[in-house]
């Protein structure tokens, strides 16, 4: 019976944590990595790998926290939850994102990158992170990143 109840807020917390945060958050550290490495296109694959690792690790650690803390605190884990250091983290991943496409703007604009489509890449990168924090859905965000990284890898080198 308490699982049946439970169940539902858990899922809530899921869904807009992990599929609205994190998988998002990670396609940003992708793309960010592969601009940062650019000029190296052996290096450039950093990104995706960077964005598998870091949402498999984190993915990872909250099912094992889930599950530990679940058994240990019961009806109580709620606390940790909703209210604890899990749900700021998940408000520092928007801020962080907002710092490295600040960062990719500037190298963008500032560096050494002279081509039309090579600062043409950075708005696009940009308008991108904004629908972000307006709640695009997850999916929409994940797939227009990743596409933006792969024009970006294409056509700028």
């Amino acid at each position: 019976e308490t699982k049946k109840i439970l169940g539902g807020p858990i899922a809530a917390f899921g869904e807009s944590q992990i599929w609205g945060t994190l998988r998002p958050f990670a396609a940003v550290i992708g793309v960010f990595f592969i601009i940062l490495f650019s000029k190296n296109i052996t290096l450039m694959w950093s990104g995706p790998i960077a964005a598998f690792l870091f949402y498999s690790s984190v993915h990872i650690y909250l099912r094992w926290y889930g599950l530990e803390d679940g058994y240990k605190l019961e009806d109580r884990v709620f606390d940790g939850i909703f209210t604890g250091p899990l749900r700021k983290s998940f408000v520092y991943m928007r801020i962080t994102a907002i710092v490295l496409v600040v960062f990719l703007l500037v190298r963008g604009f500032l560096g050494a990158g002279t081509s039309v489509m090579l600062k043409t890449v950075y708005p696009v990168v940009f308008i991108i992170i904004a629908l972000f924090i307006r709640k695009l859905p997850a999916t929409v965000l994940f797939y227009a990143v990743l596409i933006a990284g792969g024009l970006f890898a294409r056509y700028c080198y």
